[in-house]
């Protein structure tokens, strides 16, 4: 078995202990309450990514999340931070054009005999109409313009998605005022906690908004905290090393976020949970829990799976039957023909077309690669490599060499 392995970087200065922990006594006197033991007076706030699970979830354990929802703020305890919500309009059009790609590669692929299964879809007439039309031999025409209606209708128009209808009947009141003020705090805030690498946000450094997403939802959870005076829970799938001690992954809260949460709320306790364990507590289905909790924490070979499926996408989006050169050399032949008068109009005109088609092929073949490139990059930072044949296709993914 592999030793657990700390984040050394993560461990304060003395002068940043003084500042984080100013009351060891009452510190070392506190006891986090058990989960369990709070969970029908706590409050809970949401994360932007617990927001944006149901798009890979199928309708079932969906409604029992809306019905957990609608409970929660029936009795005032269930609130969403404002950026939370922005993150999650942000990204909510990220994961339908993921959807509608699968079904976009699947369109493509004829020889491809079923659907992909897409969870958020299972109960749509269109998807069902679409299962139906592609085991229909031979009814190709038919069974791409199913899958063309599907994609139409994710593509718009914006808010009309199941996810977006459920979220406007529910979160309107349950979301956390956040001021231009507290932007101000927050952004001088975040320099001092950068350079203390004090949690959270510090993992989110090289982000396009430097991280501070983490730090106005943590404020407004702070905030919050400090108004009602109760036990919180904060509904999130983030485990990274800025809101987790890590050993062999996330092993334990980071004690500066429960400090700060105690000292805020006068002694209350603050507990880091997946939407899985909420559920679990909250009585839903096992099936619910069992789906969510694969959603949030997939096993390793389903993970691995998902990258290698990424990674053939990403080579098989630069092929094609044809190759650019065999577009561009029908486009020559024809351009001779004309030159030497045996041509015609039609053949000039197809000539263009021809070399539109050798210009788009050239031009996805180089996207394609250097989208490779980057996801390469990625598994790298994971110390993963791609694994290729003879022939340079992507056939698997494994350790990079000598890291076994």
């Amino acid at each position: 078995m592999a030793k657990p392995t700390v984040e050394e970087d993560a461990v304060p200065v003395a002068g940043h202990l003084r500042d984080w922990f100013s009351d060891p006594a009452a510190l070392l006197r506190f006891r986090q309450l058990p989960l369990d033991k709070m969970k029908d007076d706590c409050i809970f706030v949401l994360d932007a990514n617990v927001l944006l699970l149901p798009y890979a979830s199928s309708s079932k354990p969906f409604a029992e999340i809306v019905k957990l929802y609608e409970s929660l703020i029936m009795q005032g305890r269930l609130f969403v931070p404002a950026q939370a919500m922005r993150e999650f309009l942000g990204l909510r059009a990220k994961k339908l054009g993921e959807i509608a790609k699968q079904l976009a590669d699947y369109q493509s692929q004829l020889s491809i005999p079923a659907l992909p299964r897409l969870p958020l879809l299972l109960d749509d007439a269109d998807y069902v109409n679409a299962q139906t039309e592609t085991k229909k031999a031979g009814d190709i025409k038919a069974a791409r313009d199913a899958v063309a209606a599907i994609i139409d209708k994710l593509r718009g128009p914006i808010g009309t998605d199941p996810v977006s209808i459920a979220y406007q009947n529910l979160f309107v009141d349950a979301l956390l005022e956040e001021t231009e003020d507290h932007f101000k705090t927050a952004s001088a805030d975040l320099k001092i906690r950068y350079a203390q690498k004090r949690p959270p946000g510090f993992s989110d450094a090289g982000k396009p908004d430097g991280g501070i997403g983490d730090l106005l939802i943590w404020q407004s959870l702070i905030r919050l905290g400090a108004t009602s005076k109760r036990h919180c829970v904060f509904v999130s799938s983030d485990r990274k090393p800025d809101w987790w001690v890590q050993a062999n992954g996330a092993f334990q809260p980071r004690l500066e976020l429960i400090e700060e949460y105690r000292a805020a709320s006068e002694g209350h306790t603050l507990h880091l949970a997946l939407l899985g364990d909420v559920l679990e507590l909250a009585g839903a289905s096992s099936k619910t829990v069992e789906e969510v909790r694969a959603i949030e924490e997939p096993p390793e070979a389903t993970k691995m799976l998902r990258l290698l499926r990424h990674a053939r996408s990403l080579q098989q989006a630069g092929w094609s039957r044809r190759s650019p050169d065999f577009y561009w050399r029908r486009a020559s032949v024809l351009e001779s023909r004309v030159a030497e008068g045996l041509g015609t109009e039609k053949d000039l005109e197809n000539a263009r077309r021809y070399r539109q088609i050798a210009e788009h092929l050239e031009n996805q073949k180089r996207r394609s690669s250097e989208d490779l490139i980057r996801f390469e990059g990625e598994l790298a930072a994971q110390r993963l490599e791609l694994v290729r044949d003879d022939a340079g296709t992507v056939v698997g993914i494994g350790p990079i060499s000598g890291t076994e």
